[in-house]
């Protein structure tokens, strides 16, 4: 919704003020007309008899009272009636209704601003709203798993009869969980984010294959655990979009990659800058993913069969997707089942 520039002739200031000098100017005209049609006749004369100069002033002064409460009345409701209005929809807001979105199609001035601003204050509630929900949904669905593995594992910590190899185990396991419950609540937060919050991102231009190379740098430790060969080729390539968010997908995509990957194996990553375009691609040559499932992985908290033994949580690809549909790219994937998978993001250069 467009916001109107407020100008003077649309100020309530204004008019009201406007609304004032002209009902004194018209009291006084009619007071004006009525004193010379009084004195023409001879009525307002001091010698007359038949009417005192005090009545004829009361009469006036009756008329323009009542003049003057009969337009303050269809002032009043001209004025009044957007307030009623807001007054109506806070009430809307207090019981939980957040769809409420005021016309200020007929509205200037200081109504038009706050009508505004009120719609404003309407859609930012609705979004904390929207992320409270889907916070609270997605924890009570997601977390148990990750929360029930740091209590058991603190629970066999607790038992002073375990060995020193029992204890360091169950400490690396308890880590393990940590670390799977924080990337599950960073994760969760950044969709959220993009999903209600979008229009705060600010876009910047970044070197993207320096970025991709910052992404491989991060998982060094994984992909030197699997005993990976990369195969990494890219073409120097700055962008313009939300380099917060960007660099999540190609931490994502290839940390899948190494995490599909068979012990020793290898992981193709490339940049390829074409005319209009160019495309970012991860090849893995590990277990696949069924064709049933293919449709399927970009779903928020969807686990493939294959996945459930590896650490994830479903949301990896998803905020994947959200994150190229907020930069104008588009993700896809290729794999065939126990041969390995190709992911590409393609990425417009206009």
């Amino acid at each position: 919704m467009n916001k109107k520039k407020p100008t003077l002739k649309g100020s309530l200031t204004f008019r009201l003020l406007v609304m004032v000098f002209e009902v004194l100017l018209f009291i006084l005209a009619l007071i004006v007309c009525l004193s010379i049609v009084l004195l023409q006749s001879g009525q307002l004369a001091i010698e007359s008899r038949r009417t005192h100069p005090g009545f004829i002033v009361l009469i006036v002064f009756a008329i323009s009272l009542l003049i003057t409460m009969t337009v303050s009345f269809f002032v009043s409701r001209h004025f009044l009636n957007p307030i009623r209005k807001i007054s109506k929809a806070m009430q809307k807001i207090s019981h939980g209704d957040f769809d409420v979105a005021l016309d200020d199609s007929d509205a200037e001035g200081e109504i038009s601003d706050l009508i505004n601003n009120f719609n404003i204050m309407a859609r930012d509630l609705k979004k904390i709203e929207i992320l409270k929900k889907d916070f609270v949904d997605n924890v009570s669905h997601e977390f148990k798993t990750p929360i029930s593995a740091i209590s058991g594992y603190a629970t066999l910590l607790a038992d002073e009869t375990i060995t020193a190899e029992e204890r360091k185990k169950y400490t690396k396991n308890l880590t393990t969980s940590v670390s799977a419950l924080n990337m599950l609540l960073e994760n969760i937060l950044r969709i959220s984010q993009l999903e209600n919050d979008a229009s705060s991102l600010q876009k910047n231009e970044f070197s993207l294959d320096e970025q991709i190379r910052q992404a491989v740098l991060s998982l060094e430790k994984a992909w030197s655990d699997k005993n990976l060969e990369l195969d990494i080729e890219m073409d120097e390539l700055t962008v313009s979009g939300y380099e917060q968010f960007t660099k999540h997908v190609w931490i994502n995509l290839i940390s899948n990659a190494i995490k599909f990957s068979n012990y020793g194996g290898k992981i193709d990553i490339s940049l390829k800058k074409h005319d209009t375009y160019a495309v970012f691609s991860v090849t893995d040559y590990g277990i696949g993913i069924k064709p049933e499932e293919l449709n399927k992985i970009f779903d928020k908290f969807y686990q493939a069969d294959n996945s459930h033994s590896k650490q994830g949580n479903g949301l990896g690809l998803a905020l994947v997707k959200k994150i190229c549909h907020l930069n104008g790219y588009s993700v896809s994937v290729k794999s065939t089942y126990g041969q390995g998978s190709t992911f590409q993001v393609e990425i417009p250069l206009s």
